[in-house]
């Protein structure tokens, strides 16, 4: 028994290093679910919702799992009876009646009771003894084009791959109250005592949403809709205790490298929703299993149990809706047989079957050869506070792109009205320093917006002018110290280049310190000991560097790549992109100019440089521009050589680079 409990320890420890520890899974959601508050008054002006959903929302991180992401129109209606029409305003709402079959639980259609103005919904209707329905087909071929053109279809999602992150978005409908039909659960939930009462209301407040897609090979698979309830999974998942969270973490591993099960078209037989539900049902119905991390592996085990057990009935139930079976079109026939042969061996083999996930096995390993070794499960012995400190700047820096909804002045405004409605005692610290961050992002497009206005006067140019440097002013203050480059960049471009000289100096001085963190590269010694118990706001002001943004106000050095690039905007390194304004705003100072190409000659042959892979390509391209500003012409073919050659073309500008290396050859040949 002592070993077992070993063990799940050992394997508890390894979970909290691969799919993370207490405080990392609640850095991730916390950022997730601020970034969301943020977004979420433009998007109800633009009448368009947008959360991400799966294992990204829960808190996952797995590396090559996707982002699911779903949309839906907020002035869409989904009714179950005409009285829940009252809760919404009727002159402006379309209203959608939900029929259901009480033989086919989980699927419905949807009946059009008032006039829609949306192109997509009308484009979908088809009649029935005189009512108008939507098909799921046609709704699916026209929003999957909507969201992203030229992408592959999965299931009911347009699937695309951007770089090393592939995307599942899907075009929905959501209805906020609960479906009738599943209010069984509610009872079953409240008797077995989990999820919790306060959770509980929290799922069910979410409501549903049903995607389209049908039943496969039903007659009517191209007009019924799939009941989903994936935001009320979300508020139950979320509500797991960590080792409970682990053990979803360890049966997605244990599917995926273990078993790997997969049908005639090559498709994983089962997935992560399979896992989920099976945790679901474990977790309510199970009550020896403590949920401890010493308890693991029991809980692991039980899990497998049913696991094996729906495989040979051919029935998982779904956990909202026991009468809808998850096998049906997935687990059947030789695949069901397979798949059992194949969890049956597992399962005799015991806990041993673990050895077989490459991820896990080390940790398996170092626990049976050092009989002497104490597995960690308390977090603060084996997570320091920098990399909790790099994980959640991190989480911050993926979630810091507000270009596609800052499309205007009036669209920023919303976000910034949204955000000083917010109550700052409802934040956890981590929300509030993310917050901080998107705010500062939010400021420097009003600022970008602010100065591409028309003008009819220079004194008003003038004026917006001094705001908007006010403004970045601000940007600095609440965002990464990198940030602060913004300031002579704006300058730069309105021509004030003794004021940028000056913010290039102060952030060159603060750049070169040793404790700066640049993306998760940092001296750890420096870092601890120059920011030992400072705040979080503090280190991200002083010590964080991120990538610069170079879009709406673009220096002419840049404007050919900021053209042709396939990206929303271009991307330069922090060091890099100081160099470059150093260089330009001393164009007169021939010895300050050779300093500056030195300098980013230096960091990029320098392999202690770390340079993104996908910044190879811009940062050779802006040392080329350099060296052709300073007229080492043979020096800047090199380096846009080298940017053609970077591993990873991220940018996509080629034509630009080919074209400014013809363009040198033209001159040296004359």
């Amino acid at each position: 028994m002592e070993h077992l409990k070993r063990f799940s320890d050992a394997v508890y420890e390894g979970m909290c290093f691969i799919a993370g520890t207490p405080n990392e899974v609640a850095i991730r959601r916390d950022v997730e679910d601020v970034h969301d508050v943020v977004l979420k008054p433009l998007q109800e002006r633009r009448q368009i919702r947008t959360i991400k959903s799966g294992s990204y929302k829960e808190g996952f991180r797995f590396r090559g799992s996707d982002i699911d992401q779903m949309f839906w129109m907020t002035n869409h209606r989904l009714i179950w009876n005409l009285e829940e029409a009252g809760d919404f305003n009727s002159s402006s709402d379309t209203f959608i009646l939900l029929n259901w079959n009480p033989d086919r639980l989980g699927f419905v259609f949807l009946e059009l009771l008032s006039p829609t103005f949306d192109s997509y919904v009308g484009q979908s209707i088809f009649n029935i003894n005189d009512k108008l329905f939507i098909s799921s087909l046609l709704y699916r071929e026209s929003t999957l084009q909507w969201i992203r053109p030229n992408t592959t279809v999965h299931g009911p999602c347009a699937n695309e791959k951007d770089g090393n992150v592939e995307w599942d978005r899907v075009h929905c409908f959501i209805c906020k109250h609960w479906p009738p039909f599943a209010l069984p659960f509610i009872e079953r939930s409240l008797k077995n005592g989990w999820p919790r009462e306060d959770h509980l209301c929290e799922a069910l407040a979410t409501g549903c949403q049903v995607v389209p897609i049908g039943l496969k090979g039903s007659p009517l698979e191209n007009y019924e809709w799939r009941l989903s309830f994936c935001t009320a999974e979300q508020k139950l998942v979320h509500s797991l205790n960590h080792t409970q969270f682990m053990c979803f973490g360890l049966l997605k591993l244990f599917i995926k490298e273990v078993v790997n099960a997969v049908d005639e078209q090559d498709e994983p037989l089962l997935c992560s929703f399979f896992v989920k539900t099976v945790l679901f049902w474990v977790i309510q119905n199970d009550k020896v299993i403590q949920w401890v991390p010493s308890d693991l592996l029991r809980g692991f085990w039980c899990c497998l149990k049913y696991l094996l057990h729906c495989v040979f009935r051919g029935y998982l139930p779904n956990f909202f809706l026991p009468e809808n079976n998850l096998f049906t079109t997935k687990v059947r026939g030789q695949s069901q047989q397979k798949l059992f042969e194949n969890l049956y061996e597992l399962y005799k083999m015991g806990f041993p079957c673990l050895f077989q996930s490459k991820t896990l096995r080390p940790y398996l390993c170092r626990a049976i050869s050092n009989l002497s070794y104490i597995p960690r499960t308390d977090e603060a012995a084996f997570v320091s506070e920098i990399e909790e400190d790099k994980h959640l700047f991190y989480e911050m820096g993926t979630h810091d792109a507000f270009n596609t909804y800052c499309s205007d002045i009036n669209e920023s405004v919303v976000l910034l009205s949204g955000i000083c409605n917010l109550n700052p005692s409802s934040l956890t610290h981590n929300q509030f320093v993310a917050l901080e961050k998107f705010t500062s992002s939010i400021l420097r497009y009003l600022a970008y917006h602010l100065h591409n206005m028309k003008f009819f006067s220079n004194k008003n140019r003038y004026r917006v002018e001094r705001l908007c440097e006010q403004l970045l002013t601000v940007v600095a203050k609440m965002g990464w110290l990198s940030d602060v480059i913004y300031i002579p960049l704006y300058l730069y471009v309105i021509g004030k280049i003794g004021k940028a000289v000056k913010h290039i100096e102060w952030a060159k001085l603060k750049f070169c310190k040793p404790f700066v963190m640049y993306r998760s590269e940092v001296d750890r010694e420096s870092y601890v000991e120059e920011l030992w118990e400072m705040s979080l706001s503090y280190k991200r002001r002083y010590a964080a560097l991120r990538d610069i943004r170079i879009e709406r106000v673009v220096i002419k050095e840049l404007e050919l790549e900021e053209k042709t690039t396939k990206r929303y905007c271009l991307y330069a390194h922090p060091k890099v992109m100081l160099n470059m304004l150093y260089l330009l705003c001393n164009r007169g100072n021939e010895n300050k100019q050779h300093e500056a190409l030195h300098e980013m000659y230096d960091f990029l042959t320098n392999d202690d440089s770390h340079i993104p892979p996908e910044l190879e390509e811009m940062s050779w391209e802006m040392l080329g521009i350099c060296q052709q500003l300073c007229g080492d012409f043979r020096g800047a073919v090199q380096s846009f050589q080298m940017s053609l050659d970077s591993e990873l073309l991220f940018h996509g500008f080629e034509n630009a680079t080919m074209a400014r290396i013809k363009k040198i050859q033209k001159e040296l040949s004359e």
